[in-house]
This record gives structure tokens, sequence and C-alpha cells, in this order.
């Protein structure tokens, strides 16, 4: 049994790897870090580290809670997910360039916004729709 408990383990953590996908952030790390000193980078990157583990730790241990308080079943929380997953695949299988524009104003803010760490870095990019709807 206990064999079976530590497989389980290591699938469930390999799944969360691969939809939290951290070598794939390395690439908007760089560029929403840039001119940062790597003192401040690596302040930036413990502090989004940080936030995605608590955020998903909340998720895992408050998840269901949290959608009852809201009426949502977690099979369609999942299906959700899934769904979500399977549009930007599919969006990125098509290769077209985003349509989401930006105001100057968003722009602006974006250029003057010091820390990234957690948001966008850590919530939504790490510990998005899909790896919410994994734990």
């Amino acid at each position: 049994m206990h064999e079976l408990e530590l497989t389980h383990a290591l699938r469930s953590l390999v799944a969360l790897l691969a939809i939290v996908n951290p070598l794939g952030a390395i690439p908007l790390f760089v560029a929403m870090t840039d001119g940062q000193s790597p003192l401040q980078r690596r302040h930036t990157s413990r502090v989004t580290s940080i936030a995605v583990a608590i955020t998903l730790l909340i998720a895992a241990f408050l998840g269901r809670w949290i959608l009852a308080l809201f009426g949502i079943d977690l099979n369609a929380f999942r299906v959700g997910g899934g769904l979500l997953i399977l549009m930007m695949a599919i969006q990125m299988l098509q290769g077209r360039p985003n349509r989401t524009r930006q105001t100057s104003e968003e722009t602006e803010e974006g250029v003057e916004k010091d820390d990234v760490a957690v948001v966008p870095l850590a919530i939504p990019l790490l510990a998005g729709p899909g790896s919410l709807s994994a734990v």
C-alpha cells in the first residue's frame, strides 16, 4: 500500500510540474525583471515561488469549500479548467497573434510597475486555471 501512495504522489507531482511549467516561464521572468539587479531578481523569484506554493496549497486544502461557498460543483470546475486549457492549446496551434490590446495608460502602468512577483508571474502565469484545476 505504501508503494502505491508513493507512485500516486510522484504521478501527481509530474502532472503538476507539466501544467505549471516553470521552465516555460523563464523567458517571461527574464523579460519582466529586465533592469533588475541579480539580488532583486532573486527576491522576485522567491516571492513568486512562495505565492505559487501558497495559492496551490489553498486550492488543495480549501478549494472544495471555496467552490461550495459559490455553489460551483467540483466536476463543473474541472470541465471548465479543461476547456480553458483546450482553448489555449488550439490558439497556440493556430499561431495567430493575440488580439488583446492595451490602452496607453495600461502600458505606462506596466512599465512603472516594480513588483511583478505575485501578479502576473505567480498568479495567473504559474498558478493559473490549469494548475488550480489539477490540485
